[in-house]
């Protein structure tokens, strides 16, 4: 049995509306899959407590856990007034700000508190982003390949890579993305080894 762990947290920056997100991740919801998803409790009282009600954060309609997070519980934010010089190179400046570069670093943390709470018992976790939709914008397909992920079965870990075929003076200042977390995971022994 897999677990889909996914989380939203907002105000992190300008690239994406919360209309949006919460679009998309309705669509997320609606599978039938066991999912915990990390969300502000305002952000769900706002928009998901009427449509998904829950008794002790879970809605077992739903097969969806929510648990309540605040920006500030992320780890990195302890150092966030230590961070003097974030000037960094990117492609998408309205997206890749500290905030989000602290989210990003996040994904492997809420995978450990998933697999360490395990509500549904499951052997393999699924890191699917929150607003994932915006990649396949199809429902039929989306919902299939929802389903291809979570339906195997990972003896180690999947995860998409990327390649830096770049200038090494500029890895200190640019995002390089060696590790493209949209989509990861697998076994969940392997899985806190690796965070």
């Amino acid at each position: 049995m897999t677990t889909i762990v996914t989380a939203l947290l907002t105000n992190i920056n300008n690239h994406r509306s919360i209309d949006k997100y919460i679009e998309y991740g309705i669509k997320l919801i609606n599978i039938p899959k066991h999912k915990l998803i990390y969300i502000e409790k305002e952000i769900y009282d706002t928009y998901y407590k009427d449509i998904y009600p829950c008794y002790n954060n879970e809605n077992i309609e739903t097969n969806t856990s929510f648990r309540f997070i605040e920006k500030n519980d992320i780890y990195l934010y302890k150092y966030y007034d230590k961070i003097t010089n974030f000037d960094i190179i990117t492609d998408n400046p309205s997206k890749d700000n500290i905030d989000y570069m602290f989210v990003q670093c996040s994904k492997t943390e809420w995978i450990r508190h998933a697999i360490q709470e395990n509500p549904y018992n499951s052997q393999q976790f699924i890191w699917i982003d929150y607003g994932i939709y915006h990649m396949i914008n199809n429902d039929e397909e989306f919902e299939k390949c929802i389903y291809n992920i979570s339906n195997k079965h990972y003896d180690n870990i999947r995860i998409a890579s990327g390649f830096f075929n770049g200038n090494d003076a500029f890895i200190y200042k640019s995002i390089i993305w060696f590790f493209l977390g949209s989509i990861f995971g697998g076994d969940k022994d392997k899985l806190l080894f690796f965070e």
